[in-house]
C-alpha cells in the first residue's frame, strides 16, 4: 500500500511544518500467524510553510482506488502536489519504522 499526504504537522517538535509524506507499507504477510506488525517506509519533504498555507491537507490510500495508475493520477492532480513539483524541498527524511 501507498499514502501520500501533505498538510501541517507539527511531530511535538513544535516547528508545525508543511510537509509531503509518501509512506510505502508493506502488509505481504498480513494473512500470516507470524506476521506481528508492518513495516513502513517514510519520505518526508519539508517546504516552507507559508508557500502552503492556503492548501488545504490531503491524503490518500492507494488500496482507496481500483490500480496503482488511478492513485497516482489523484496524487499528481492534487494542489499540493502541483505546487511541490515546482518548488525545491528545503529537508527531507528518509527512515524505516516497524508497527505492531
Amino acid at each position: 500500500m501507498l499514502l501520500f499526504e501533505y498538510g501541517i504537522y507539527d511531530w511535538q517538535d513544535g516547528k508545525k511544518e508543511k510537509i509531503l509524506q509518501l509512506i510505502l507499507q508493506d502488509n505481504s504477510d498480513v494473512e500470516s500467524k507470524e506476521s506481528d506488525g508492518f513495516s513502513q517506509l517514510h519520505l518526508i519533504l519539508y517546504f516552507d510553510r507559508a508557500e502552503f498555507d492556503s492548501i488545504e491537507a490531503a491524503n490518500k490510500w492507494s488500496i482507496d482506488f481500483d490500480s496503482i495508475d488511478e492513485w497516482k493520477n489523484y496524487v499528481t492532480n492534487t494542489e499540493g502536489f502541483k505546487l511541490a513539483d515546482g518548488i525545491s524541498s528545503k529537508a527531507f527524511d528518509v527512515f524505516l519504522t516497524e508497527t505492531d
